[in-house]
């Protein structure tokens, strides 16, 4: 920062000027409308060789300056109309090409005491690029994060879903199983007679067995009156053997 300093021909596009000592000296610590230009004057933003300084030097009233006579190399400085005192103000250098023409070269601001001058078109197009490139990056940063995130929780879902579908399947497979061996389990403790739908293979027919009758003794014998069922009893003599003993269905 330049304070109270004179510049000639300097690149003055990157400081600022402040005078503490004059604003409180000259105007009680605020600048007005009466006093801005003159505060300006003490900045190296300000060129002597304009019609402000020449009306200075010719006792001159400050608002006789837009009517001094214009040419290639005449410029002034004027106080833009929109301000709001004592906070912020808007100076014009522009050049005087006739009673009514003028040509703007540069704009300055009086920010609470502090001059700044006007961006150029170039630095105002690179700022404004730099900040929505900067804003474009944090968005795509920001749906990277939000995109990763509903990635990572769709895949834990899709894994949750395909454990949940492998344990669904290992229990009906357990429950098939079970019924399976339920079933074979009762076809074996069934007979075969009594399963429904099942013919037997006459080779395999059940062999009936037929009880002999057989003799335990004579009458009057070891045994009185013992006798097999089936036997039969002869009073003349000793029982007769069964012509046939067992037969076969």
């Amino acid at each position: 920062m330049a304070e109270g300093l004179k510049v000639e021909n300097a690149d003055t596009a990157n400081i600022c000027f402040r005078s503490d000592d004059w604003l409180r000296t000259f105007s009680g610590g605020m600048l007005i409308r009466e006093t801005v230009l003159d505060y300006f004057s003490l900045s190296p933003f300000y060129d002597r060789n304009c019609n402000n300084e020449l009306a200075k030097m010719q006792n001159l009233d400050p608002s006789r300056v837009s009517s001094m006579p214009g040419g290639p190399d005449r410029f002034e400085y004027v106080l833009h109309q929109k301000a709001i005192p004592p906070h912020l103000f808007t100076i014009c250098k522009q050049q005087r090409l006739g009673p009514d023409a003028t040509k703007l070269l540069a704009m300055y601001y009086v920010l609470d005491g502090t001059i700044y001058p006007g961006p150029s078109l170039h630095s105002v197009l690179s700022s404004r690029t730099v900040r929505c490139l900067h804003s474009v990056r944090m968005a795509l940063q920001t749906l990277a994060g939000a995109l990763e995130t509903t990635t990572q929780t769709a895949n834990k879902a899709k894994e949750n879903s395909l454990l949940a579908q492998v344990a669904s399947t290992r229990k009906r497979n357990i429950e098939e199983e079970t019924l399976i061996d339920r079933v074979i389990m009762g076809v074996l403790h069934t007979p075969p007679d009594q399963i429904e739908g099942v013919v037997m293979d006459p080779k395999l027919a059940k062999v009936e067995d037929v009880k002999p009758s057989v003799t335990t003794g004579t009458v009057g014998g070891d045994v009185p009156g013992a006798q097999s069922e089936g036997a039969r009893v002869n009073p003349n003599g000793p029982v007769a053997p069964p012509s046939k003993i067992a037969k076969i269905q």
